[in-house]
This record gives C-alpha cells, sequence and structure tokens, in this order.
C-alpha cells in the first residue's frame, strides 16, 4: 500500500478502475493520488490564489477519478474539469454525484490542448471569468500548459500544480544551474512568487510512478517587458537559445542569426546569461 493511503482509499481506485474497464497508462501519465494529504496541501494552496472578493473558481487539467476535484469543491471552488479519457470522467463524476458534490463540477472528456492552444471546450467553460489553475498535471502536457499560462496572463489569478519534481524544479532554476532552462527563462519573466510547497514522493500514487512529484503554486507577473503581444515570440526566443545551451553567445548567435548586444560578452555560455541579458538580446533583435 502505497504511505499515507488508507485501505479504503486504496480499494476504492482499484474498483473504480476495474468497475470502468481502466488499465492505467503510464503513456497519459496515469498516475492516480492515493495519499489524500497532499491533495487536500494543493486545494489549500489553490484558496489562497484567489483574490479577495472573487468566487473561487479553478481549471482542472487531468481529472482522474476526481479526489482532487473533490477537495477543491469541498474548499469552495466551482471547477471546470478535462480529464482524455472518458472512462475516467465517467467515474470522477460517479463518486462526486455520491457525496453530492457534483453540482458545483463541469467536465469535459477530451484532450486539454489543441494546437498549442487550450481545446475549444475548456475555453469554453472558463468563459465565465478568471480561475485558479489546480491540478496534477500528466508530465506529457506539463510543460505546454504552464507555457500556455504564461502566454495569457489575463485569463487566470494563480496556479497550484503537481507536476514531476523535474519540471518543479526547473520553473524554480537560477541561470548556471543544471536545471536552467527555457521553462525557467519564460517563468522568470512571466511569473511571480514561484515556490516549491511539498515534495510528493513517487509512494503516494498508485500504480507507484518512477520518480517524485512536487506542489509548485505562481501567479502571473505582469507589466514589464516583453509585453503580453510579445510573450509568444520571447517563449520561441527560449526555445531556439536554449538549444545552444552550452554553446558560447557567440556561436549561439551565429547559428541562430542573432546579433550580440554591446556589452554582454559573447564568450559566455548561454546556459549562465542573466535573465536582463537575455531580455536584451530579445529587445536587441526582436524590437521592444
Amino acid at each position: 500500500m502505497p504511505a499515507g493511503a488508507s485501505a479504503s482509499r486504496l480499494s476504492e481506485i482499484r474498483r473504480l478502475l476495474k468497475n470502468h474497464g481502466v488499465t492505467p497508462n503510464r503513456g497519459l501519465g496515469q498516475n492516480f493520488l492515493a495519499d489524500m494529504r497532499f491533495a487536500e496541501a494543493l486545494a489549500e494552496a489553490a484558496r489562497k490564489m484567489v483574490p479577495h472578493g472573487e468566487r473561487p473558481f479553478a481549471l482542472e487539467i487531468g481529472m482522474g477519478l476526481g479526489h482532487l476535484t473533490e477537495f477543491l469543491v469541498r474548499a469552495g471552488f466551482n471547477v471546470a474539469a478535462a480529464e482524455i479519457d472518458a472512462r475516467l470522467a465517467a467515474a470522477a463524476l460517479e463518486r462526486l454525484e455520491r457525496e453530492n458534490l457534483s453540482a458545483g463540477v463541469e467536465a469535459m472528456a477530451g484532450d486539454a490542448l489543441h494546437k498549442g492552444d487550450l481545446a475549444p471546450g475548456i475555453r469554453e467553460m472558463t468563459s465565465r471569468g478568471r480561475y485558479v489553475l489546480a491540478c496534477n498535471l500528466p508530465y506529457s502536457i506539463a510543460t505546454p500548459v504552464i507555457a500556455w499560462h504564461a502566454l495569457h496572463r489575463e485569463a487566470w489569478t494563480g496556479a497550484a500544480v503537481m507536476v514531476q519534481k523535474e519540471i518543479a524544479e526547473r520553473l524554480r532554476a537560477v541561470p548556471g544551474s543544471a536545471a536552467w532552462s527555457s521553462l525557467g527563462l519564460l517563468a522568470r519573466v512571466a511569473f511571480e512568487s514561484v515556490e516549491i510547497l511539498k515534495t510528493v514522493r513517487a509512494g503516494a500514487f498508485y500504480p507507484r510512478p518512477k520518480v517524485s512529484s512536487a506542489i509548485v503554486s505562481f501567479r502571473p507577473g505582469g507589466g514589464g517587458y516583453p509585453p503580453a503581444g510579445r510573450m509568444e515570440e520571447f517563449c520561441g526566443y527560449g526555445k531556439k537559445i536554449f538549444s545552444q545551451r552550452r554553446k558560447t553567445l557567440r556561436h549561439a548567435a551565429r547559428v541562430l542569426h542573432l546579433a550580440v548586444p554591446p556589452g554582454i560578452p559573447g564568450a559566455a555560455r548561454v546556459e549562465v546569461l542573466a535573465v536582463a541579458e537575455h531580455l536584451e538580446i530579445f529587445r536587441q533583435n526582436y524590437g521592444p
């Protein structure tokens, strides 16, 4: 039994999966949280992201069996949820209805992403107003979902998400560290108050994954450079420049056809450049 999971909760997970004909698919990130202490902690962190005076509204991508949904509802949220596996979405709604917790939940069965954008179904469900991103994000979509929120900071008020620990470390990374990447650069520019709240051991899930996870919180930043309308270009710049992360800036600039602004050493490796230096390179090459 996963540490921290009750026998009844684990039995419920296995029963629901069996009754709905689901064999956990690792390719879809189907590792189900069995230690509800972490679901409760994530819901509590999400509640702190609701601005004073606004009604708690959450977007949950990767609904699974609805255990996090349950804690979000108990914390006062209305929830718009997406689950790629229609069988799991049905199982989640079944148990929420049984617990009289489904009234404030709207669920969509299908892929959360469509051609790099949030799926139309999600856009429709969240059109009622700003939301808190609160979910246990599968590894395969964690980075694109987080990047989408960097590009659309007007849509949400904060995030409390569970991701693989590797992604959490990349979100918090600083220049020159092993985890520093284009995702970390984007996070430094687009988000504020990025915090790793808890590490979630692999044994908290059923079936047990190969790696640990972490709960991360962050809020949308704003007001600085680049402006919102240039963030997609900046995201593209980050991916290109970090494809040359171990090369010198001079080499990377030659390969990527970039001009190096005065005052930034061309002999420095891309992976050690400060955020302000990346912003200046972007400004020089892409405009104000």
